[in-house]
């Protein structure tokens, strides 16, 4: 399930003055983990009325707040401040909750519709939903139930502006008024309403060092942003969100929550379930902020092709996982055109997925190696629950010459490598993605030496991938990895090139046109989203022209390091036989 980094869970009494002022006591690491929440405690505080609202907590969870202004002798205005994390209230989501608080304050569906951006059968249903939930038969019911069960939320959707003057409207307008008052002599300017990037980031587990690299390095392209003006003024702020990326519900769940916070834009990595896109990325195509996404997913990108108007805002950062099987099939034929491999046997294994959607070796894939001589078997695998015994026993009857092990999860690699390396088998390894992972190379230790695996979308080592290394490495201690971190700093850094060039970074609908004809050179090569279904493209795999795709980078572990040995200009070095991968003598491969 998502849940929001650094949540509120405990009460304490704070000192409010203003938004720049730290509150004394405040729960550790809070206040720089959801500043706006601050501004409307500092707001209630020196309004000196109570407040009670709900603020949200992540799929499923509310955090249920109350601001108490307490007597002072001193001139700030203080406040007992309490929050409580909890399941939201009569199993109403946090879209329910924003639409049962428009109702409150007296508007149509037309006009909540209008707020929320999104189509008035759409609010219908909310309002069908909310109603059968709460056991009331009418509106005007709900909206008693609301504001007697402390039901409404913040921030309103749209504003104050136009609301009957419920609790939360007064508190709305009160933060309103403390954010665009003309500034007294002296005092710092009135700044732009902030511009918000929204990440969905694996949660803890087997992909948990993948996230956080991805997190920090969006919040690193964040900071470098910010520090050179933001966008036109407009501040970036980061909020982060966790998902299952194997569940579904979990991830819509996470997309949910960051569009009932009303962000500017969501950023997701690669997912493990992907038979339902639409699902998924139905809340964000409601809302109209664009979405940038690594799934790597095929169906993602057939999912803009046939529905272009509804998810125009989805834009896949790389190629889809079926450039894996060609890929895998191109580089055995450079190895071999080397001189560096002579394979021993004309056989392939490739160990792929069960699940259909993350199928790798397509039917392009098997003409390639058909073309080229090679016998293909293909095993299928579960690669979270991985049972290896199947693969090993036919890795020893076939004896292949090369096994492609297509699993982007770390662990479940890890464990094949210990298993195959005890066979003794000569067959060269090749594997996708999972080496790109942050620390793989002191994790996996001497199993990884002369692995070669492959990503459609991974981090350059020239100047530019330098720099971002070595940011990253002084802001955190670590290395970012070759590709998760390198695509999510990019998102940030294309999102802002974006919002750049429209006149209005809100403007949602311009933002997404801008994404669809701007080219962006970032880290990890170039995002051009022109083609059909929005996916970026990868060289040479879908275009000969490096200059508006990424390069499917192949590597191979060499003296404990990761070397690029393929596709030039982008080599740094050149393929050697694996340390169990035997060259053959000359002939053997008509075997």
């Amino acid at each position: 399930m998502a849940r929001v980094f650094g949540a509120p869970a405990d009460a304490t009494r704070w000192a409010c003055v203003d938004d720049r002022d730290v509150l004394s006591s405040a729960p550790r690491g809070w206040p720089d983990a959801d500043p706006a929440l601050l501004t409307y405690v500092h707001a209630a505080a020196a309004a000196g009325e109570p407040a009670a609202f709900l603020w949200s907590g992540g799929p499923g969870r509310v955090v249920a707040v109350g601001v108490t202004p307490v007597w002072s002798a001193g001139p700030r205005p203080v406040a007992e401040v309490t929050t409580e994390a909890a399941p939201a209230p009569y199993g109403l989501t946090w879209r329910e909750l924003q639409v049962l608080t428009l109702v409150a304050g007296g508007l149509t569906n037309t006009e909540i519709a209008a707020r929320l951006r999104t189509a008035r059968r759409t609010v219908a249903t909310h309002v069908e939903r909310l109603l059968t939930k709460l056991e009331v038969p009418t509106r005007t019911a709900a909206a008693s139930t609301a504001v007697d069960a402390r039901l409404l939320v913040l921030p309103i959707p749209g504003g104050a502006g136009g609301l009957a003057a419920i609790g939360v409207q007064r508190l709305e307008a009160a933060v309103s008024r403390r954010t665009t008052a003309p500034a007294r002599p002296g005092p710092r300017p009135v700044r732009k309403h902030p511009i918000v990037i929204g990440g969905v980031y694996p949660a803890e587990g087997r992909l948990s060092a993948d996230g956080q690299g991805r997190r920090r390095a969006a919040e690193l392209a964040v900071g470098e942003v910010n520090a050179h003006g933001g966008v036109d003024g407009h501040e970036l702020v980061h909020v982060a969100v966790e998902a299952d990326l194997a569940d579904l519900t979990s991830l819509a769940g996470g997309i949910d929550d960051l569009v009932g916070r009303g962000v500017d834009a969501v950023t997701l990595g690669y997912t493990l379930a992907r038979h339902d896109f639409a699902g998924v990325f139905a809340s964000a195509a409601d809302h109209g902020c664009p979405v940038l996404h690594s799934a790597t997913s095929q169906s993602a990108q057939s999912l803009v092709l046939e529905e272009p108007v509804r998810f125009g805002n989805v834009f896949q950062v790389c190629a889809p996982e079926s450039r894996y099987g060609v890929g895998f099939v191109r580089a055995l034929r450079d190895f071999e055109a080397s001189g560096s491999w002579r394979p021993h046997r004309r056989e392939l294994l490739v160990v792929d997925s069960t699940d259909p959607h993350l199928t790798t070796f397509t039917a392009q894939a098997h003409e390639a190696a058909e073309r080229a001589g090679w016998r293909v078997e293909v095993e299928r695998v579960d690669f979270l629950r991985p049972g290896w015994r199947q693969v090993l026993d036919v890795i020893g009857q076939r004896d292949p010459a090369a096994v492609m092990v297509a699993t982007w999860v770390e662990p479940s690699l890890l464990d094949f490598l210990r298993r195959f390396r005890a066979t003794g088998s000569q067959a060269l390894v090749y594997a996708i993605y999972a080496p790109s992972v942050p620390g793989f190379l002191e994790r996996a230790g001497a199993l990884a030496e002369g692995l070669s695996w492959a990503t459609v979308i991974g981090t350059y080592q020239d100047g530019l991938a330098g720099r971002f290394a070595h940011e990253f490495a002084g802001a955190h201690h670590s290395d970012p990895g070759r590709s998760g971190a390198g695509i999510h700093y990019d998102m940030v850094h294309l999102l802002t090139q974006a919002w750049r060039q429209v006149a209005n970074p809100h403007d949602t609908a311009a933002v997404n046109q801008q994404l669809r004809t701007l080219v962006y050179r970032g880290v990890s090569g170039a995002y051009w989203f022109g083609s059909p279904g929005q996916s970026a493209l990868t060289y040479p795999d879908d275009t000969a022209d490096p200059s508006i795709a990424q390069a499917h980078l192949v590597h191979q572990v060499q003296d404990g390091r990761h070397v690029i040995v393929a596709p030039s200009p982008y080599a740094q070095g050149t393929f050697r036989p694996p340390p169990l991968s035997s060259t053959g003598p000359p002939g053997a491969a008509a075997r």
